[in-house]
């Protein structure tokens, strides 16, 4: 098993704090009638996630050659070589400085604007949607064969190796198949919300299915680090590009859009470029509640799994201030940093 290729990282980031990107998304959002599951405040929140999703690849996968990071003529302050505007308060490259104080040689970053992963695409922008950012990492020039796709808000919680995420030439595809049936019977009998259906991630995992013609099951991703090839990815959407203009089109999240790695992990693991594990015990899912106890209950829960590498903390901005605090506390300490990122 040769995992001396290099692995890259992908992750996408957006400040939606910044009053030029609110600007820009409500703009949009006045043209038709949104909801608060598609432009709602929470999904563009960001209440310094990357720094600890940074710096956790940093303690616990120091393997990676380099991380990209997606944004939207944005900057977390990671150099000032880097175009867009820094969006991150108090200094200048916030970012770098934390993760310099903290790592001797930290693995280099650089921003990729959505200019350039759309090249040839550029009519569809701006875009303030996910499936439709993740549809286009194929074009990150640069990029490694073999990269692993992040949302800011996942963090590792312990060491890991190039095996934890590839076996060889390999992705691992963690999650499990999920017959397709019981998720249409469940999207048909969920009730409407604001007057409309959610979509949902199982819906896009559905819609990928469907996409890529799988009768029986589809592939269900769960909320890890998703290990992609980039020449999968290339092979199919270059040569499918009715398939990419239908997950771009949209400003916001759409009922007939795919998720991008639920396509690779159905054209991936029949052809023997991916290999399936089980992420039962790996990985913890984290979403704030307004349960005082839960937080607190939430951190001892994790502790208490031996080998939870991975932890999802999704829309940390709905934490109360104390429960943020404890939380990005305790990772502090897991990561081994001697201050929190808003210290």
């Amino acid at each position: 098993m040769d995992n001396n290729k290099p692995i890259d990282i992908v992750i996408t980031w957006v400040d939606g704090n910044d009053p030029e990107h609110r600007r820009r998304r409500g703009n949009w959002s006045e043209c038709q009638i949104r909801h608060e599951d598609i432009d709602g405040d929470t999904r563009f929140a960001s209440v310094g996630e990357i720094a600890y999703c940074i710096a956790s690849i940093n303690r616990f996968a120091p393997f990676i050659r380099k991380i990209f990071i997606i944004t939207d003529h944005q900057n977390p302050g990671i150099n000032p070589e880097n175009e867009g505007r820094v969006t991150s308060p108090d200094s200048p490259w916030p970012l770098s400085s934390f993760l310099a104080e903290h790592f001797e040689r930290p693995i280099p970053m650089e921003i990729v604007d959505h200019t350039t992963i759309f090249k040839g695409y550029e009519t569809y922008l701006p875009t303030f949607n996910c499936n439709s950012i993740e549809t286009m990492f194929w074009q990150v020039p640069g990029l490694s064969e073999r990269f692993i796709y992040f949302n800011d808000d996942v963090i590792l919680i312990k060491e890991t190796t190039p095996e934890t995420f590839f076996e060889g030439d390999k992705a691992v595809a963690y999650g499990y198949w999920h017959l397709k049936w019981t998720a249409a019977l469940l999207r048909t009998l969920r009730p409407k919300k604001q007057g409309h259906k959610e979509a949902t991630f199982r819906d896009f995992m559905l819609n990928a299915s469907d996409l890529v013609g799988t009768e029986r099951n589809f592939f269900h991703l769960v909320h890890t680090p998703h290990p992609l090839l980039k020449s999968v990815l290339t092979e199919y959407f270059s040569t499918h590009p009715e398939a990419v203009i239908r997950n771009i089109k949209d400003k916001f999240r759409s009922p007939v859009q795919f998720n991008p790695q639920t396509v690779f992990q159905e054209l991936a693991i029949p052809a023997g470029k991916a290999v399936i594990r089980s992420a039962d015990g790996l990985t913890f899912y984290l979403k704030p509640k307004a349960d005082p106890a839960y937080m607190a209950g939430s951190i001892s829960r994790c502790e208490a799994m031996p080998d939870a590498v991975f932890l999802c903390m999704n829309s940390l901005d709905q934490a109360t201030e104390k429960d943020r605090d404890l939380l990005l506390g305790w990772l502090a300490g897991r990561l081994r940093l001697n201050r929190t990122y808003k210290d």
